[in-house]
């Protein structure tokens, strides 16, 4: 279920009947992460179409699954009532090793 905190300042800045596309990518790329088992990865792209509007009075449905295919991608599908609202694909970065992180900081350092 997708879960909203309507006194976040930036999310939800104005009043709204619907839930802020802003909301519905970073559910999408929180879902990826606990999909993938990868807590703290990066996103590299995140492919959603939005069908209809996600209405904010209604329970919202969130499912998510590895894409056919991609070993760092997960398919997600917003729905309420069995209506899919919004899908899409979010492709996070492949994990880094401790050394990689190290050289990139020292890169940016010199």
């Amino acid at each position: 279920m997708l879960r909203t905190d309507l006194t976040h300042p930036v999310l939800f800045d104005h009043p709204s009947d619907h839930v802020p596309g802003a909301v519905l990518l970073e559910a999408a790329r929180q879902i990826a992460r606990l999909v993938l088992g990868t807590p703290c990865a990066d996103v590299e792209s995140i492919d959603l179409e939005f069908q209809r509007f996600v209405e904010l009075d209604e329970p919202t449905t969130v499912t998510a699954a590895p894409a056919a295919g991609g070993v760092d991608a997960v398919d997600v599908d917003f729905a309420q009532w069995g209506v899919t609202k919004a899908r899409g694909t979010v492709r996070l970065e492949p994990p880094r090793t401790i050394a990689h992180r190290h050289s990139v900081a020292e890169a940016h350092r010199a």
